[in-house]
C-alpha cells in the first residue's frame, strides 16, 4: 500500500460488517481512525505468535513469533491491510469479526511453509477498546504444539473471562501480564487518572505487557510466593494506592504434566465498601460507647441492634416492663 492509498468501496464493505460503521479512507501519513492515539508498540513479550491491526483492518504491530512463523519481519508489513499480508485476493478474516462484532472470535489463517505448502492455523481475535470505543483487533495463533505457552493461551482463551463480571487478568510464569478483560479495562480507565495521582505515569494502556509487580511494594516477597503456589493453593492479598483498595486473589495454571503456565488474578475495588465498613464501624463504636439509650429496626420494626445503655436501661426496670408488658423476656429483645 503506498502512502496515498485510500480504502476501495469494496474493502470499506469488508471492514463495515455488520454494525454498518462507515470506515475512513486512510493513508500511512495521516491515520484518522479510530486508533489515532493508541500506543501499538511491539507485542514481543508475547511468547505466541500474535499481530494487531486498527479498526480498519491495517497492521499496526507483528511481533517477533510471527517473524518466526511467517519468514516476514515487522517493518515488512506493519501499515499494510492484512488480507493482503496473508492472501493473494481480499477475503474477511477473524479480526473483521472481532472488531464488527465487538467480541472476540476464533477462525484459520493459512501460511505457507518453507517447502511452498500451505499450513492452517487456528486463531483468536479480540477486540481492542479504549474508552469504550472499538480501536482495532488482535489475533493469536494457536499451532496445536503442546508448548508452555500455547497451553496458557489456550486455557485463557477457553475460560470466557473476556466476558465474566470479574475483573480477570493473565501474567505468565515470568509474571508479565499479557491479558486483561473487558470489564478490568473499563474499571481501570473510569479511575486512570485518580490512580496517576498516587502512581505517576499510570496509564491503562501501558499494564498489558508490564510487570504483575510494578505496584507492589515489596515485589521480591510476592514473587517468592507467587513462585511457591501450588495447583490448589490461592494467594490473596490488597493493593492500596492511595484512598484506593484493590483485593485480589491469584492462583497458578499448570499443564497436564504439572509444569506451571502462568497465573490468573482476580480482583475488586473494594474502596467503596471498605468506606462503609469503616463507617458503619465507627457509627457502632459510638454507639456502644454512648450512656444515651439506642435501638435499630429494620422496616418490618424487627429490633437489629440494641446498645449497651439500652440493656442497662432494661435491666434496671425490668420489673416496670413486665408488668406492662406480662411475659416479657430480655433476653429476647
Amino acid at each position: 500500500m503506498s502512502p496515498s492509498e485510500e480504502n476501495t468501496p469494496e474493502e470499506q464493505k469488508l471492514t463495515a460488517g455488520s454494525r454498518g460503521r462507515a470506515p475512513k479512507a486512510k493513508s500511512l501519513d495521516s491515520d484518522s481512525s479510530n486508533a489515532e492515539a493508541i500506543q501499538w508498540g511491539s507485542p514481543d513479550h508475547i511468547p505466541v505468535a500474535c499481530f494487531s491491526t486498527d479498526d480498519v483492518g491495517i497492521i499496526k504491530s507483528w511481533n517477533e513469533a510471527m517473524t518466526k512463523l511467517t519468514g516476514r519481519a515487522a517493518q515488512d508489513v506493519i501499515g499494510e491491510k492484512a488480507w493482503k499480508t496473508f492472501y493473494e485476493k481480499r477475503q474477511r478474516m477473524v479480526h473483521d469479526e472481532a472488531i464488527d462484532d465487538e467480541k472476540q472470535s476464533t477462525g484459520n489463517i493459512d501460511i505457507m511453509d518453507s517447502e511452498g505448502g500451505l499450513r492452517s492455523y487456528a486463531v483468536q481475535g479480540s477486540p481492542i477498546l479504549q474508552d469504550g470505543e472499538v480501536v482495532g483487533a488482535s489475533v493469536i495463533f494457536q499451532d496445536g504444539k503442546d508448548s508452555p505457552e500455547d497451553c496458557l493461551i489456550k486455557a485463557l482463551s477457553n475460560s470466557n473471562s473476556n466476558h465474566s463480571q470479574a475483573n480477570v487478568m493473565y501474567a505468565d510464569v515470568d509474571e508479565k501480564i499479557i491479558y486483561v478483560n473487558d470489564t478490568a479495562v473499563k474499571v481501570l480507565l473510569a479511575v486512570e487518572d485518580d490512580l496517576a495521582a498516587y502512581l505517576p505515569g499510570f496509564r491503562v494502556r501501558d499494564v498489558m505487557g508490564g510487570s504483575i509487580h510494578r505496584y507492589h511494594k515489596d515485589p521480591e516477597r510476592i514473587k517468592k510466593m507467587l513462585q511457591a503456589l501450588g495447583p490448589d493453593d490461592i494467594l490473596k492479598g490488597e493493593i492500596t494506592p492511595g484512598d484506593f483498595v484493590f483485593k485480589h486473589q491469584t492462583h497458578a495454571v499448570f499443564d497436564d504434566q504439572g509444569d506451571k503456565l502462568g497465573y490468573v488474578v482476580e480482583w475488586t475495588d473494594a474502596t467503596e465498601q471498605l468506606k462503609s465498613e469503616n463507617a458503619s464501624a465507627r457509627l457502632t463504636s459510638a454507639l456502644e460507647g454512648t450512656s444515651t439509650a439506642f435501638m435499630m429496626c429494620d422496616r418490618d420494626l424487627m429490633i437489629t441492634y440494641v446498645n449497651p445503655a439500652t440493656m442497662k436501661l432494661l435491666e434496671e426496670n425490668i420489673s416496670v416492663f413486665k408488668v406492662a408488658y406480662p411475659g416479657f423476656d430480655i433476653s429476647h429483645i
